[in-house]
């Protein structure tokens, strides 16, 4: 993930690095709230578990993506 620019410096990231970076830090807040807070409501529930889901299967896509390049 260390991509060098023609003078040595490090290059901007890329689109499946920026999505490989929001896809954990979606899976790993969903996870802390799910495990620190009360869902006071099912749907508080759901949301938490299917965010948990789609960070999961995101990752998994752009690593799918990554390893095609």
């Amino acid at each position: 993930m260390d991509r060098r620019a023609p003078d040595g410096q490090r290059g901007k990231p890329t689109r499946l690095e920026r999505a490989e970076w929001f896809f954990l830090f979606l899976v790993f807040f969903a996870g802390f709230f799910y495990l620190t807070r009360e869902a006071k409501t099912d749907l508080q529930w759901y949301f938490r578990v299917g965010s948990i889901c789609v960070g999961v299967v995101g990752w998994m896509v752009v690593q799918v993506l990554k390893r095609r390049e």
